[in-house]
């Protein structure tokens, strides 16, 4: 990244699980790093490192409103577009692989706080700024994977609360009910079966 007359580099790092096979999500508290580990984190599953300014102790992200806070502000915006751009490369590795590296838990990679009020379901994000680049990424691609196995677009996936319904339309079926093969539209499928037991409330974020 190129902030005035420097160029600069920075990296982010997801892991994997033991087995190989899927992204690991279960820590959402990775650090943050200035070359040395930092005591930030962006509240997200993967490590991320840029040349941040930062206060004297070496330990924080200077945020003292001047230029230091806007170089750093730079710096998280571009980390936020890498890490977001490296979920089409995933699908694509793994793919390769026969493995679905993303799955269900692309929605846990995306950085969100759930809160519920009397009123219904609301959200608040953790870092709106690597909220964005997610939500942007995944309504670009086809990275939400169906129950046949690849890979769709939030307007052509389906939800279906109703297991036994679920069980009984296939593929086909629910591509005859409401797909118009006249205007040549893309297929859709159902998927991610857990978001429509357990927690509806992610699914607007790709929606509204």
């Amino acid at each position: 990244i190129q902030i005035g007359d420097s160029n600069h580099d920075i990296s982010v790092g997801f892991y994997l699980t033991d087995d190989g096979k899927d992204i690991d999500t279960s820590n959402q508290a990775q650090k943050v790093y200035c070359f040395f580990p930092t005591s930030e984190t962006f509240n997200v599953c993967f490590v991320s490192h840029a040349p941040f300014l930062l206060t004297d102790s070496r330990q924080q992200l200077k945020c003292d409103g001047g230029s230091d806070e806007e170089h750093n502000r730079k710096l998280i915006s571009a980390l936020a577009d890498l890490a977001a751009n490296a979920l089409p490369i995933f699908r694509d590795r793994g793919a390769s692989k026969g493995v679905h590296y993303l799955n269900d838990n692309i929605l846990s990679i995306i950085p969100i706080e759930y809160t519920y009020e009397e009123s219904g379901e609301s959200y608040i994000c953790a870092n709106k700024v690597f909220y964005d680049a997610f939500v942007s990424i995944c309504r670009e691609d086809p990275l939400l994977l169906s129950r046949g196995g690849h890979y769709l677009p939030p307007e052509r996936s389906r939800l279906i609360s109703n297991k036994k319904l679920k069980d009984i339309l296939s593929e086909k079926q629910l591509n005859d009910l409401f797909v118009d093969r006249d205007k040549d539209e893309a297929p859709i499928d159902v998927i991610l079966d857990s978001i429509s037991s357990n927690k509806p409330v992610e699914w607007t974020f790709l929606t509204d």
